[in-house]
């Protein structure tokens, strides 16, 4: 049992990590509950994989060190991704187990061979949106494609000491599908830096004017990878509805994935070239000066956890326009901060956003997201992670 005085030392093991990697909902989570660990007196190491061949395998930002363990993680699914993943985890796993350290999480089934180990440390495996994909059960296709994963994840939930969900939604699916005992799980929500963000919109790298926006013009935000999960498609389908209704209207897409070209030929075939606009590789600054520039936040998410964006949105006081799927429920309450709609009816959207085009409302919803928002503090995750630590090392 560690002394009251003992240092925690914690290793997370990641697909994804910022400031390494390029810009992900999961490297997002991991390097905010990271650096508020640190921040609570505990060492953290990071393992990872390179985000470019030839990367250094160490470095160290912000207190926490960083391990890169070969080989980058790329290629089409079967006859890249999975076989570089995998490798990539054995790797890690030895890695690990050569390591001095208290607790392992991991994050979907980053280092997930370290569970095969005899006399090994305890392990809290952290799925995300991992293994509860609806969109599995409708389609055998999906299911095959997947089982390189999910063949692992299974083993990864049922051998962990502790299992961190991200809220009750996925609490409720975890335990149903897995079989998981009720006092294995733990709850880790997504966090926010308040204090960093506010730095960040009281000092915004631009205006709207120096991104050649007006003051009268309506602008829509929406931030994450332009991957089929995502619902972008389904995001520009209903801006080309509202643009209507709505001449001011503009969109700002923030970010980048594998449905770039087919986001921007669906943007040309549907003359929205002037309205909307694609920006990637943004700095912190850039991206929160981007959300307080917009009168709204919208995700097209067809599934998920809990997507840190809704949060940093919410933080920077704007209301939301989320599909209804994940823990989406958890902070947008209809009505209140924001509006929740079906996945993949952009009309359904559409409408949504029209109805916060009225500035009061708009004011008074994106008021309630600020405050809403504050128990969504880094701060707070980071010492519901470390209790539970505390507790599975005793």
């Amino acid at each position: 049992m560690k002394g009251v005085n003992d240092v925690m030392k914690i290793v997370l093991a990641a697909r994804n990590v910022l400031p390494f990697h390029s810009f992900c909902g999961t490297g997002r989570y991991v390097h905010g509950l990271a650096k508020h660990l640190v921040e609570l007196g505990a060492t953290v190491d990071i393992i990872a994989p390179p985000e470019r061949e030839g990367r250094a395998v160490q470095d160290s930002a912000n207190g926490i060190n960083y391990h890169f363990i070969s080989p980058m993680v790329k290629g089409s699914r079967f006859f890249g991704f999975y076989r570089s993943y995998h490798l990539h985890n054995f790797h890690a796993a030895k890695f690990v187990s050569k390591m001095d350290f208290d607790i392992l999480h991991i994050f979907e089934i980053n280092a997930f061979p370290y569970l095969f180990r005899r006399n090994r440390k305890p392990v809290v495996a952290s799925p995300f949106h991992r293994g509860t994909e609806p969109w599995k059960e409708e389609s055998l296709s999906a299911r095959f494609s997947e089982l390189p994963i999910d063949f692992p994840l299974s083993y990864t939930l049922e051998h962990a000491d502790a299992v961190a969900s991200e809220g009750p939604t996925q609490t409720k699916k975890l335990i149903e599908k897995y079989g998981i005992p009720p006092k294995k799980v733990f709850e880790i929500p997504d966090g926010v830096d308040l204090n960093l963000i506010n730095e960040y919109t009281e000092n915004p790298a631009f205006s709207r004017r120096d991104v050649g926006l007006s003051d009268d013009d309506f602008v829509l935000i929406s931030v994450g990878r332009t991957d089929p999960m995502k619902g972008v498609h389904n995001i520009i389908d209903a801006f080309a509805i509202l643009v209507e209704e709505l001449p001011n209207a503009h969109l700002v897409l923030v970010g980048e994935g594998s449905e770039d070209d087919k986001i921007h030929q669906r943007i040309r075939k549907l003359d929205l070239e002037e309205r909307v606009r694609h920006v990637k590789n943004v700095s912190d600054r850039e991206l929160f000066s981007y959300y307080s520039v917009s009168d709204v936040f919208v995700t097209g998410t067809l599934y998920e956890g809990l997507p840190q964006v809704i949060l940093e949105a919410m933080a920077c006081g704007l209301p939301i326009v989320a599909t209804d799927t994940g823990e989406n429920s958890q902070v947008v309450k209809e009505g209140v901060n924001g509006f929740l709609v079906p996945p993949k009816e952009p009309h359904a959207m559409a409408e949504a956003i029209i109805r916060l085009h009225d500035t009061e409302k708009r004011r008074k919803m994106g008021a309630d997201s600020r405050r809403m928002i504050r128990e969504y503090d880094w701060e707070f995750s980071a010492e519901k992670a470390l209790k539970a630590y505390e507790k599975l090392v005793a």
